[in-house]
């Protein structure tokens, strides 16, 4: 954006909905992935079946802001195990 170009009220508030959007998605996921940390420890005896779930549901994880409408219409993966 060049410097004479200027935000309408609305646009800014857009802005700062998505900001927090944004940081409430992240949040979630973040907390989902620490709750499977444990699921990548190399000590951790799992069929390799359940561990490949749990890899795959950890890269869908991560992908979340990937989604065409982040943050608004976010569509978290289901752990299937």
């Amino acid at each position: 954006m060049e410097s004479n170009e200027y935000l309408s009220k609305n646009q800014a508030n857009d802005l700062g909905l998505s900001k927090e959007e944004k940081k409430t998605v992240r949040e979630k996921r973040d907390k989902l992935l620490a709750d499977t940390d444990w699921t990548m420890m190399a000590d951790v005896n799992m069929e390799i079946e359940k561990r490949e779930k749990y890899v795959n549901y950890r890269q869908e994880l991560r992908d979340i802001t990937k989604q065409k409408d982040f943050p608004y219409n976010v569509i978290f993966p289901i752990l299937e195990v």
